[in-house]
């Protein structure tokens, strides 16, 4: 990057500093994701994706109904295939100079492997301690005195 602008990846300047993403998400930005200028209409699109992928990352953890139907119509509208629509998530990223299968892919391999980690770290929780080797259930002896 020229020198004056952030080290951090283009996502912080295309999403703020807020935004929270995948680790492949930088490879996916575009050469609009350096563009300091954002039209009224980029900077709705901006909002509408940045709160879509706040809401898609919510969707573990919470045990709220409405949280839970929110990521659900999160990740419906991330999954979802349109070029049709201006608000589409396809039609947004690439206004924003994002390529959006690799955007839907980075997403969906984050929420996956969240998900694998949230699996093990109930079954760990769930399984009981070993006891430590010198513990162990040892047959006892009785002194006879």
């Amino acid at each position: 990057m020229p020198s004056g602008k952030s080290d951090k990846h283009p996502w912080y300047e295309v999403l703020g500093p807020d935004a929270e993403l995948p680790e492949a998400a930088p490879n996916c930005a575009g050469a609009a994701a350096g563009d300091s200028t954002v039209s009224p209409p980029k900077a709705l699109m901006l909002a509408v994706l940045k709160d879509a992928i706040h809401c898609f990352q919510q969707d573990l953890g919470y045990a709220r109904a409405r949280a839970r139907t929110l990521a659900r119509q999160a990740e419906r509208w991330i999954r979802a295939s349109d070029w049709s629509s201006p608000f589409s998530f396809d039609s947004i990223c690439d206004s924003l100079g994002i390529d959006p299968d690799c955007m839907r892919k980075a997403l969906l391999r984050a929420k996956y492997e969240r998900h694998v980690a949230e699996q093990r770290a109930e079954q760990q929780a769930e399984q009981p301690a070993e006891q430590p080797a010198d513990r162990q259930m040892r047959p006892r002896l009785r002194s006879r005195a």
